[in-house]
């Protein structure tokens, strides 16, 4: 006798039957990627942003206050006087942070958030006002909500990063814009390797979100938007432990045991994780900077090694992806949009729907993120 559970899971396997084969059929329907010419500089150069030490930053919080003000520590330990201000609001997207989302008052989202003291953020009026006083903003970091392609096709990434950065540099005009990658929940705190395999595979779709902004933006002979890459560095840092337990500050430490030095859920940040993407952020921009104190709230010898890491990680990317760009076809393709879709749907819609309505909504997804461009 066959039990509604086994019908569950009959029609579970079914749907997962179907998908497959539509994937298939998606993927023979897709035209040939056609590949890019113009290609960008990854990262910014440092002897440019050395003098360039006031940044604004558009975010959330993945770009938290204690990241941010701990770059601005590493800085100042080799003499910049970097400052922030900028725009936090928590769980939002570039479209929330400058359309908004009341259709009655379009861009409203620029007074969406906190500023750097917690106060009500009006971007406009903050950007106005240190042109006034002779105080511009010389650098935007700005982020977008973690999951790649629903950003992507429901938040307008694209156009609403174009948007602010329009925005932001008609009164910087001689301001760098950088691209924070922002990093994805964790599937397994005791096995991180499927994360860390999403993040790898995530990185070049972000690079070509960018591109795709940058080939508008350079037509008027502006800058470039560059690349923050925090996620990529906070995966490869996870697997280096996890590779090398002997690390100083690390040893024998495993599974959740070694992700939660770093996460204090499954993708927040502890004092430690900010200050290892504050280093990245550092790295990035300014170059190698000398080790300095790490805080009270932060073990030293793990500040050492993740410091040390930071800069090897941002050195090697200078090394061996200077640009891109080149790479980025047409459309996200049907290989990422199944991996998204799968990772998705194991991290958040099995808890959140059950298995059978997750399979189902990953089939959905999966036809309109694998042909999204």
């Amino acid at each position: 006798m066959i039990t509604f559970r086994s019908r569950l899971v009959l029609a579970g396997v079914g749907m997962v039957a179907f998908a497959a084969g539509l994937m298939f059929v998606t993927w023979l329907s897709i035209a040939p990627t056609e590949e890019r010419t113009r290609m960008y500089a990854t990262l910014p150069d440092p002897r440019e942003m050395a003098g360039k030490q006031r940044i604004f930053v558009s975010g959330h919080s993945l770009t938290s206050r204690t990241m941010l003000n701990d770059l601005q520590e590493i800085a100042a330990a080799s003499g910049l006087a970097t400052s922030w201000e900028g725009q936090l609001a928590d769980g939002s997207s570039i479209r929330d942070r400058s359309l908004g989302q009341d259709p009655s008052r379009r861009w409203s989202g620029f007074e969406h958030g906190q500023r750097a003291d917690g106060s009500p953020a009006d971007v406009q009026a903050i950007l106005k006002s240190a042109v006034e006083n002779g105080d511009r903003f010389e650098a935007l970091l700005i982020t977008e909500q973690h999951r790649v392609l629903d950003s992507l096709v429901w938040q307008g990434t694209k156009q609403y990063l174009r948007a602010y950065r329009d925005a932001f540099t008609t009164l910087n005009p001689q301001a760098d814009v950088l691209f924070f990658t922002p990093w994805i929940d964790l599937s397994d705190k005791d096995d991180p390797t499927e994360w860390i395999a999403y993040e790898r595979a995530a990185w070049p779709v972000w690079k070509c979100i960018v591109a795709d902004v940058n080939q508008g933006i350079e037509v008027g002979g502006n800058r470039a938007i560059r690349m923050i890459p925090a996620s990529l560095a906070l995966a490869e840092l996870v697997e280096h432990l996890k590779d090398n337990p002997d690390q100083p500050g690390f040893e024998g430490r495993r599974g959740s045991d070694l992700t939660d030095t770093l996460f204090s859920d499954r993708v927040h940040l502890t004092p430690l994780g900010s200050r290892f993407v504050a280093a990245v952020t550092a790295a990035v921009l300014y170059g190698g900077l000398p080790s300095e104190q790490p805080p009270d709230n932060v073990p030293a010898d793990q500040a050492r090694t993740v410091q040390k890491f930071a800069a090897n990680f941002v050195d090697e990317i200078r090394r061996k992806e200077p640009t891109f760009g080149a790479e980025c076809g047409r459309t996200v393709g049907w290989a990422f949009a199944s991996h998204y879709t799968g990772y998705i749907e194991k991290t958040y819609n099995r808890s959140e729907m059950g298995f059978v309505r997750a399979k189902l909504r990953r089939m959905i997804d999966f036809l309109r993120f694998a042909q999204a461009s």
